[in-house]
């Protein structure tokens, strides 16, 4: 339950993964440090070598659809802030767990749809 650094610092987006079912693995962190969940388990993604890898997991994996999200957001709003951000994560979740934030899901799983439509109204 103690927080985890650098995911911990206000202006940070601690990321856990979810399972393939959506869920927390047993391995989740559980703690005040979690801002929001995202797939990362049973991903497919480009191997080393080449080619793919079939079922890589991990909040790494969860980490970078997060990143992903947040490059979409600068390019809507190039003077969009860290704590801008975490607003647009936080309003366009999917809650998960206890209702409205839990140290398990954070706000919840992100959910690109909401956040791009928000993004693309405010333009």
């Amino acid at each position: 339950e103690t927080p985890v650094y650098p995911a911990a610092y206000d202006t940070v987006v601690g990321v856990d993964a979810l399972n393939a079912a959506g869920e927390l693995p047993e391995t989740a962190a559980r703690n005040g440090s979690v801002v929001v969940t995202a797939p990362g388990e049973e991903l497919v993604s480009l191997g080393v070598n080449g080619g793919y890898v079939h079922g890589g997991a991990g909040a790494s994996y969860a980490a970078a659809q997060v990143t992903a999200l947040a490059a979409i957001a600068k390019q809507y709003q190039p003077y969009l802030t860290c704590e801008g951000f975490m607003e647009l994560l936080k309003t366009t979740a999917v809650d998960k767990g206890a209702a409205g934030y839990d140290t398990d899901y954070g706000w919840g799983a992100v959910d690109a749809a909401p956040l791009v439509e928000i993004l693309s109204s405010q333009g």
